[in-house]
């Protein structure tokens, strides 16, 4: 968590799955972050999800403009 990824450049495509977490003060995520092209943000179909969301996309949009939002579990 205290590690910043390497610089992978535009010659290699890598996906970061960061598992839901963010923290300003972790650089494996803020690095990953900031060299990514797209930030895809998950939320699901309920208040707090939602809230949730909102509140990643706030911290993301600190580090890359770049958000798009996936809605899952649309359907019970």
């Amino acid at each position: 968590m205290n590690d910043a990824f390497p610089d992978f450049g535009n010659e290699v495509d890598v996906v970061f799955d960061l598992a839901g977490s963010i923290s300003k003060t972790a650089l494996s995520i803020t690095s990953a972050i900031k060299q990514s092209d797209i930030v895809l943000v998950p939320i699901y179909n309920e208040v707090k999800a939602i809230n949730a969301g909102l509140n990643t996309i706030a911290e993301v949009l600190h580090f890359n403009a770049n958000v798009v939002v996936i809605a899952t579990k649309l359907r019970r």
